[in-house]
Formats: structure tokens, sequence, C-alpha cells
């Protein structure tokens, strides 16, 4: 971790204060460890999938579940920006949802005690 936090520095010139562990695992001790190392540690509540829904006949379910855990509640959205479906249409599909219900937008804040929220556990 810290030489991925080395070569960070060297290109962004600051310490990458946020981390999203990799496919959203982490263990007690990695959290810990991270702790140590000062990170705060962000966790998406509202995955869309959207990796596995990369065509014009299937990017609607990720839509789908764009809006399912909107329902439930949930809000920070996990989501794939390099991929091509998500950039060319899932992304737009998420502004103008949040935008028609009202939802106000604001950066992801990390969890204080670096603990996984409930329905991540």
């Amino acid at each position: 971790m810290t030489l991925l936090e080395d070569a960070m520095t060297n290109m962004l010139g600051f310490f990458p204060y946020y981390m999203r562990p990799p496919f959203l695992a982490a263990n007690s001790q990695a959290l810990a460890v991270l702790k140590e190392l000062e990170y705060h540690v962000i966790i998406g509540d509202l995955n869309t999938k959207d990796w596995k829904y990369q065509s014009a006949d299937t990017i609607g379910e990720a839509k789908d579940l764009f809006d399912l855990g909107l329902e439930r509640g949930y809000s920070i959205v996990e989501a794939h920006d390099q991929e091509e479906w998500t950039q060319g249409e899932l992304i737009d599909y998420m502004i103008e949802v949040v935008r028609e219900r009202g939802i106000k937008s604001e950066p992801a804040r990390p969890y204080p005690d670096h603990s996984f929220p409930a329905n991540m556990s």
C-alpha cells in the first residue's frame, strides 16, 4: 500500500486520503492498517453491476439496479466510468434521475470508525 501511496503522491503531488478496497473486500486487519496509514475507507452501498451489463440490450439492468438502490435509500453509487456503456449511457441516466428526484449530490464522506455500513458487512 505504501508503494502505491508513494507513486500516487509523486504523480498527484498530494497524499491520497481516500481508498476504496478492490472488489470491496477488506477485513478488520486491512481496515486497521488503512486507519493506521490515515486513509478514509469509502464503500459504495449501491452497486449497479454495470461492468456486467455492457451492451444496448443489457445496460437497462444496471439502470434498474440504480433505481432499486435509490428506492432502498442507498446513496454511494459504485459504477465503472471506464466501461463504454457506463460512460455512454448509464452515467447520463443516473444524473437525469438524480435531478428529476431533486436528490442533492455531494462528495462521499468516509465512515469515521473505518467500518462498513450495515448492509455491506
